[in-house]
């Protein structure tokens, strides 16, 4: 990223946008912007963020800036393991820059929200956990999926069998 405040302004808007936007998901532990970026223009290993956070995902991007083009990448980080769960680059032309803030900032949050639930079941089926460990909201919302798509799949077999 350079030192050029105009893209520095876009950047943190889209940040402040997506940072919005994620929040509205009732399942989602989202920090605050301001604790987000006391990061801000630092080289910092995930994991020490998801420490200091208490946070499992970190939301992590870049935006550079050429004539009247901009390029922006977001990665969804599991903090504890430093896996890439999701990744995308949009390419825009910055003809209307809230237009362009709007799109980038709806195909984030539409995206992020999924491959964290992914991620969760993903991480619930391949860690089991003692009785005794607290886990997030949305790791129960994964729970409860696995369990209703099997009892849905038992009924409709055993509808099925029965006919």
């Amino acid at each position: 990223m350079s030192t050029d405040s105009e893209q520095e302004f876009f950047a943190d808007g889209i940040a402040e946008d997506v940072i919005t936007a994620l929040s509205r998901y009732p399942s989602l532990f989202v920090i605050a912007r301001n604790s987000s970026f006391t990061y801000k223009g630092r080289a910092v290993d995930v994991k020490q963020v998801g420490r200091e956070l208490g946070v499992r995902y970190v939301l992590e991007g870049s935006l550079r800036k050429s004539g009247n083009r901009v390029r922006v990448t977001a990665q969804l980080v599991e903090a504890e393991t430093g896996k890439h769960v999701w990744a995308e680059r949009y390419d825009r032309d910055l003809a209307d820059i809230f237009a362009v803030q709007d799109e980038i900032t709806e195909a984030v949050a539409v995206a992020v929200a999924p491959a964290i639930a992914d991620a969760e079941l993903h991480r619930a089926l391949r860690k089991p956990r003692k009785a005794s460990t607290p886990g997030l909201p949305i790791s129960g919302v994964c729970g409860i999926t696995v369990k209703l798509r099997r009892t849905t799949m038992l009924s409709r077999r055993n509808s099925f069998s029965r006919r």
